[in-house]
């Protein structure tokens, strides 16, 4: 939390707000209903059968049924109708559907052939249209466009089967069949209410409401049958139990043969049961979340028959694919455009951003299939477009603004400073000033001795070597104190303390620095010996010089190129006290100011002397610096 300045956190609250308000729009306009459908049709095949039916059966009219009486067209099917209702009451069954729009009637067709006093006129279909008059049947209706512009009207059944309902009351007796599918053609969803124009023929009759799936639903439990509490509202997603196949049915050749103790009868007693077709070239068949993916499968194409009596279950076990909340999806839409976007500011790193965003985005398509399994359909789009949309912003931020130009630190100090060190530099609420700042620091220059000796005994290749090894080593102990390396000046190095980092010891650091630097010193002497024995090179060793006071600190230079230093009266003298390492025969040498600054209590020391230093008006107190104590060894 304490990472971000306020003003990233206001960028933050800013690009999450514009991340969810834009994935939330797209979700509402449908913009993102296609992808939404691609996971929950994946999610459904990956389930595959759910489940059994508890409140549904189905006889269907299949190749069997049409063979055994393939002397009568389906339009004739009446009687056959008539004994499978008479059959399915006389095993209990609590309501029954006729999936078929009985839109001609043999009786009217045959008074037409044989006349009004025709031997078979207005008896062919008498046994099912007594079998209506009981009023347990629930008769199919659909739904036709009229050429108008007037709207949807009712397709009825033919008025030989109307008149034969109770009172006409078409409301309770007669359900829309109309299936309604998605833009790509895919039953998702059921519609409890449709909406129709009526017929001027039928002005004055109470006309159907429900779809035929929710007035089956109704009706059984008017009947005293088992099933969950009406669902209200419009349109809502089908709890599939699984693929085509997976809602057994019973041949109506099968229903109307089978012995009285065929354990097959036994399925019927209690349930709603749904006539319909099911036989190969039949035109009530209809695309499913099963028939969809990279490769279509048309023998997972769906029977109208089997789609209603997968609403109906839905409807009366409560198994009902629930959306979320919208509260509950604009929140977890905003939790997971914060995480991106904080991951990208915290970490500074595209790739480290990225990488967070497809891992979030990941566990979001995993969580789906989850959720679908409970009863839950997510909206994996919304909080996608969330996610995109937010590390879109999150990575605007990373590179303007506030945000690059603490990347741009970042990098210009991480030559000089820890990765401990910058990570603290730059969590503060303000960034240090490029243009230049007055700072109190200490400033330390270290050379080595003899180098031109040294450079006129070895090759050029070899003195980069030497170089490269040792600033190596020696710049080891200088990252771990804080310091800065502000630069190397051949074979000198200058380093700051107390910047851009403040810390109040930075004179105390700086003398430790110094004194590991003399020890990596003398243990780079063996490292010579051994590297070039027999070149008679001058020993090698250092000189440092240490001191304490106030510079100017910051970018320094042109607009084209400039550096990170410091520059100053007190940079001068630090170099100037190197130099007088050679003359005061010791190999680290501070100034008053910086044995004070880092107390005399902490520190043993050698020789002192009061120097005049060039460039320097006042004489400079200088101290030879053996060793950094603690207390009890100074006590002691």
């Amino acid at each position: 939390m304490a990472s971000l300045s306020r003003r990233q956190w206001r960028w933050l609250v800013l690009v999450v707000v514009m991340a969810v308000a834009l994935a939330e729009t797209a979700y509402r306009s449908g913009l993102l209903a296609p992808l939404d459908a691609l996971y929950s049709d994946a999610w459904h095949r990956l389930a595959g059968t759910r489940g059994a039916p508890r409140h549904v059966a189905l006889v269907v009219v299949d190749q069997a049924t049409l063979v055994r009486f393939g002397d009568e067209p389906l339009a004739f099917f009446g009687p056959q109708f008539a004994a499978a209702i008479e059959r399915l009451r006389a095993l209990g069954a609590s309501v029954i559907g006729l999936d078929f729009l009985l839109a001609i009637s043999p009786d009217a067709w045959l008074a037409k052939v044989e006349g009004p006093q025709g031997a078979r006129a207005r008896v062919y279909d008498a046994a099912l249209r007594q079998a209506i008059a009981e009023g347990d049947v629930v008769l199919a209706a659909g739904l036709a466009r009229d050429d108008k512009g007037g709207g949807d009207r009712y397709a009825l059944p033919h008025p030989d089967y109307l008149l034969a309902i109770p009172e006409l009351d078409l409301t309770n007796h007669v359900g829309l069949a109309e299936l309604h599918a998605d833009r790509d053609g895919v039953v998702r969803r059921y519609v409890i209410e449709p909406v129709a124009q009526a017929h001027a023929d039928y002005a004055g009759l109470a006309m159907p409401e429900l779809s035929f799936a929710a007035l089956l639903a109704r009706r059984h439990r008017q009947r005293g049958g088992a099933g969950g509490e009406a669902v209200n509202g419009q349109a809502h997603h089908i709890a599939y139990l699984g693929p085509p196949g997976a809602m057994p049915r019973l041949s109506l050749t099968h229903l109307l043969s089978a012995e009285p103790k065929d354990p097959l009868l036994g399925t019927f007693a209690g349930k709603v049961v749904i006539i319909g077709a099911d036989f190969p070239g039949m035109g009530d068949i209809h695309f499913t979340p099963y028939s969809t993916g990279f490769v279509a499968d048309g023998r997972q194409l769906m029977s109208g028959a089997e789609l209603q009596a997968n609403i109906v279950e839905s409807l009366l076990s409560g198994r009902n694919l629930h959306e979320l909340s919208a509260r509950t999806r604009i929140g977890v839409s905003a939790a997971l455009a914060a995480l991106v976007v904080l991951a990208l500011l915290l970490s500074g790193s595209l790739p480290i951003g990225t990488a967070v965003a497809l891992l979030v985005g990941s566990l979001v398509i995993a969580s789906g299939y989850p959720l679908f399994t409970q009863g839950f359909l997510v909206s994996v789009a919304a909080w996608h477009g969330a996610l995109l949309a937010a590390f879109v912003g999150g990575v605007v931020l990373l590179f303007t603004g506030e945000a690059r130009q603490r990347a741009r630190l970042a990098g210009l100090f991480g030559r000089y400073l820890s990765d401990a060190a910058v990570k603290v530099l730059l969590r503060g609420d303000q960034v240090p000033e490029l243009g230049g700042s007055l700072s109190h620091i200490t400033v330390l220059f270290s050379d080595i001795r003899n180098f031109t000796t040294l450079s006129e005994q070895l090759s050029p290749g070899e003195v980069v070597e030497v170089l490269n090894e040792y600033f190596e080593r020696v710049c080891q102990p200088v990252l771990e104190e804080g310091g800065s390396i502000d630069k190397y000046i051949g074979d000198a190095i200058m380093v700051e303390f107390g910047t851009p980092l403040p810390t109040g010891d930075h004179a105390l650091r700086a003398l430790r620095v110094a004194l590991r630097m003399r020890a990596i010193a003398l243990e780079f002497r063996t490292w010579m010996q051994r590297r070039f024995p027999d070149r008679d090179l001058p020993e090698f060793a250092i000189g440092i010089g240490i001191h304490t006071g106030d510079a100017i600190v910051g970018s320094i230079g042109s607009r084209r190129r400039s550096e990170f230093t410091a520059i100053g009266d007190t940079v001068n003298i630090a170099s100037r006290l190197e130099g007088m390492t050679k003359v005061f025969h010791a190999d680290i040498v501070a100034s008053e100011a910086t044995v004070s600054a880092a107390g005399r209590e902490h520190l043993r020391l050698g020789r002192s002397d009061v120097v005049s230093v060039k460039g320097h008006r006042q004489p400079i107190t200088l101290h030879e610096i053996l060793d950094v104590t603690t207390e009890t060894d100074h006590a002691q």
